[in-house]
């Protein structure tokens, strides 16, 4: 509730759903009065001396009401007979104004509240209330030729609200006037964003359709003291969205949650190691279940169905290729963990020992080259060498075992 200490007894509040908004105090320089040109200093001065100015958050799509209270510690002095409250939303001075009648204050002991909620229109149609709501203000751009005419100038007052209070003397009664709709009652907010530039502003106040309403009295009157520029008070509320109140630092901001990190001791982490199984010994298993990092990489298998033994020497050769390649991409780093009698004992363990060849299998896959003639050194009981002599015919070598037709016949008389 705005009070301003040097006139006590008389107090302003912004209510939505009959509930009083939370105020912020706004210690801002108001350099705003005073700028029009023409404007005496001493008006500025005084106009200042007697302003409060708080901010309130706003929510969009929410209506409001404007109460105005003078209570038992304010004072009637002078010729005045009543207080009246003047509007000023968005800039815009509302065409009517409330008041309380000093003789209505004492009959109601010392204290009377208005409320406010909405501009009081007067038409040939009848009396009319357009109530205040908060919306999202529209922004566009200076070329658009839809944009209000005074957009521009709407833009430099959006979101406030003031509320000036004069001691005044009443005069007569007055008739019935036509003051008709003021086109700047809209049911939208639209400004210019070029002039939105610096400014924390995203709420403006838009009015609803007009509703029929009695108002029993219209009176004329005359401000007391020094006229209009010099109210008794001045009540300035700044309006904006939670966001906008903590771009200005109104609100603090919401401090984001940090990150906790849990950390176990030893003594924890070990049971739940223990409990983990260990992994399979077993190279063969490993390299079946584990999968290959790139897709250029066949991983060698091991089927259940397969038998070493039946591979021919070209098949031998590709699936030890694999492994290999298979050791330097997957396997590069456990090798290097693993000692060499370990990794020498998983390659014989894949790689079983090459089978005997049938000579069916070498004419088929492999041209097998002449084998060379080991020529025997006979020495003597005592270390002695003797001369060989040149044999003469035919030698047969027998290459098998087993088999007796793997025989190669070779010509020693052949140079």
């Amino acid at each position: 509730m705005a009070i301003l200490d040097s006139l006590p007894g008389i107090e302003v509040t912004i209510c939505v759903d009959g509930e009083p908004l939370l105020e912020y105090e706004n210690n801002e320089d108001d350099i705003e009065i005073g700028i029009d040109e023409g404007v005496d200093e001493d008006v500025t001065k005084h106009q200042r001396s007697v302003t409060v100015k708080n901010y309130i958050e706003s929510t969009a799509g929410s209506f409001f009401g404007i109460q105005c209270s003078v209570e038992d510690s304010y004072r009637y002095t002078g010729d005045c007979t009543e207080i009246g409250f003047h509007q000023i939303v968005d800039g815009i001075r509302l065409p009517s104004y409330d008041f309380v009648d000093i003789d209505d204050f004492f009959k109601s002991g010392f204290a009377s509240t208005l409320f406010i909620e909405g501009a009081y229109l007067d038409s040939t149609e009848g009396d009319t209330l357009r109530t205040f709501k908060f919306v999202e203000i529209r922004s566009t751009h200076d070329n658009d030729k839809t944009v209000p005419t005074n957009a521009t100038t709407k833009a430099l007052s959006i979101g406030e609200i003031e509320v000036w209070v004069y001691r005044e003397m009443f005069l007569m009664e007055d008739e019935r006037r036509e003051v008709g709709e003021l086109t700047a009652l809209n049911s939208e907010v639209t400004v210019i964003e070029e002039a939105l530039k610096g400014k924390a502003v995203s709420h403006g106040t838009s009015y609803g359709k007009s509703e029929p309403i009695d108002i029993t009295d219209w009176e004329r009157f005359e401000f007391c003291g020094d006229g209009e520029d010099y109210p008794i008070a001045i009540f300035k509320f700044r309006y904006g969205s939670k966001k906008d109140l903590q771009a200005l630092g109104v609100i603090e901001r919401t401090p984001e949650p940090e990150l906790e990190l849990k950390f176990e001791p030893e003594s924890m982490l070990e049971p739940k190691l223990k409990s983990e199984p260990e992994a399979s010994q077993d190279p063969i298993s490993a390299i079946a279940t584990v999968p290959t990092a790139s897709p250029n990489v066949a991983l060698p298998m091991n089927p259940p169905n397969m038998n070493f033994h039946s591979l021919d020497p070209t098949q031998t050769g590709q699936l030890f290729g694999q492994f290999l390649q298979y050791l330097q991409t997957q396997g590069g780093i456990q090798s290097a963990q693993t000692p060499a009698s370990s990794l020498q004992g998983t390659i014989a363990t894949v790689i079983p020992a090459p089978p005997k060849f049938t000579r069916a299998s070498i004419n088929a896959s492999v041209a097998t080259p002449d084998p060379p003639v080991k020529r025997e050194r006979e020495e003597n009981e005592t270390g002695g060498r003797k001369k060989r002599r040149k044999q003469i015919g035919k030698h047969i070598i027998d290459l098998t075992e087993n088999d007796s037709d793997d025989e190669i016949v070779i010509d020693l008389d052949s140079d």
